[in-house]
């Protein structure tokens, strides 16, 4: 192989997990921001909270990841 095609295949590496490393970021950033939203900002007994019990957002979040890009 030639040293363009080798160079283009690292940077392509490098890419690929530097928006991989992005997507974990956001996700846990996520998950921390719903934590503090739900302990500061949400009453007790509210229905959001209801909510959040009741359904498994993780298996939705899985149902439908598979429709997006």
């Amino acid at each position: 192989m030639t040293h363009q095609v080798l160079y283009r295949q690292k940077i392509q590496k490098t890419l690929t997990d530097y928006f991989l490393l992005q997507y974990i970021l956001f996700k846990y950033v996520l998950f921390f921001w719903e934590k503090w939203i739900f302990t500061f900002y949400i009453p007790e007994g509210h229905i959001l909270r209801r909510i959040k019990e009741a359904v498994d957002f993780k298996e939705i979040g899985r149902m439908i990841e598979v429709k997006y890009s």
